[in-house]
Formats: C-alpha cells, structure tokens, sequence
C-alpha cells in the first residue's frame, strides 16, 4: 500500500497540478492558495493534500476562464 505525503514543496504541487511555480506564488500572494507551513530558515512553502487538491481545482478554473476573484469563491466555499 503506497502511503501519501503529508507536504508537498513548490515544485512538486506545480509539477502535478500543472500550474507553474510563478503562478503558484502569484496565488499566494493575492491569499487565493496560501502555503500550510513555510520553512523558517529557506522559506520553503509547503503544502498540504487537500491544497494540492485545491491546487487542480485552480489549473482547471483557470482553464475554463474563471477570474482570481470568482475562484476564490469557489474555494472559500
């Protein structure tokens, strides 16, 4: 049985959901997909599954033409 992770770095959320890295800060910094945890001392972001999850569900919003402000409805949903 293959066992999740429970974070996730920047590349690898942008390497599975398809979205790029600069698109993935981009959303952090408007507060749409904000990081779990951040590492103290590089400042990594990490995420959690269920913001992976949220992190598809912006790639494909994106791709139907959804404005920044119409996802973050749906997400705060």
């Amino acid at each position: 049985m293959q066992r999740r992770k429970q974070r996730y770095n920047i590349g690898e959320v942008s390497n599975i959901s398809g979205l790029s890295i600069k698109s993935l800060r981009y959303y952090d910094k408007k507060g749409v997909l904000v990081p779990s945890t951040r590492d103290v001392q590089n400042n990594y972001r990490y995420y959690s599954e269920s913001q992976l999850l949220e992190a598809l569900a912006i790639r494909e919003m994106k791709l139907r033409g959804f404005l920044l402000q119409e996802m973050e409805t749906v997400l705060m949903s």
